[in-house]
């Protein structure tokens, strides 16, 4: 049900600030293609990620869920060092601390190895996603004004997909007070935090936003200790905060 509602608000959300967008603004603006191999790769890519993120959370907590996601992030940094013939040494270190706080988790609150394979697709998911629509934006087309035209394209390719559910959701039994709640629940949780990955996506340096992102690490570990009172999260905080400042002593290597 979830997803169904996430990628129908995605596209009417991102459909209302493109026409408002293509209203208000005076600058005509060349449209972008649909049908570009890279585009549409993203597309599918984010509805990957969003799909199995939801069927992983069914399975394993928050905190297993973003260190999977972080790892797989980190995982490209070390194919790009590999093919620039630099030093993954660091990286590794950062890989091995990551997987070590999985395993002490996993090992914490008994999780079943399908949530683990979901939380896997959806960590590869999303590094594909960060990789291909960073791409595109930059090299294929220059995106600048056209944003709109870009976020309600990607929201034009998740969302025919998500009516795949239909036959298996619930959504017709929901009151409309759930569908408030979960439609508040995509805004501030889903479309917002993809808003603003977006912004920096395209205003950041892409070294950049990849070092910023483990930060989620920390104020997730956070949110689950204080909403639901699982304090294993900070059994690993120590890995945690080790990992962020080896990354972090990664880009100033990359400054320099």
């Amino acid at each position: 049900d979830l997803i169904i509602i996430r990628f129908s608000i995605f596209f009417i959300g991102s459909a209302f600030i493109f026409g408002a967008h293509r209203f208000y603004t005076q600058r005509k603006y060349k449209p972008l293609k649909l049908f570009q191999l890279s585009l549409i790769s993203s597309g599918i890519a984010m509805f990957l990620t969003g799909t199995l993120s939801y069927f992983a959370l069914s399975y394993i907590h928050s905190t297993e869920y973003i260190l999977f996601i972080v790892s797989g992030l980190v995982l490209v940094q070390c194919a790009k060092a590999l093919y620039r013939h630099e030093s993954v040494a660091l990286l590794c270190s950062v890989l091995a601390l990551l997987f070590l706080s999985i395993g002490i988790l996993t090992s914490q609150n008994s999780i079943e190895p399908i949530g683990i394979l979901f939380a896997f697709g959806s960590s590869i998911s999303f590094a594909f996603y960060s990789v291909i629509s960073a791409k595109y934006q930059r090299e294929v087309q220059t995106i600048q004004g056209r944003y709109p035209s870009y976020l309600f394209l990607l929201s034009a390719i998740g969302f025919p997909l998500s009516l795949l559910f239909i036959p298996f959701s619930t959504i017709h039994t929901l009151s409309i007070e759930t569908l408030v709640l979960s439609g508040m629940f995509v805004l501030i949780f889903t479309a917002l935090p993809y808003g603003i990955y977006f912004e920096c996506m395209r205003r950041l340096e892409k070294p950049w936003l990849d070092f910023l992102l483990p930060f989620v690490m920390v104020w997730t570990i956070m949110g689950s200790t204080i909403l639901h009172q699982s304090y294993s999260g900070l059994l690993v905080m120590p890995l945690v905060s080790v990992a962020i400042l080896l990354l972090w002593r990664k880009r100033s290597s990359f400054n320099a």
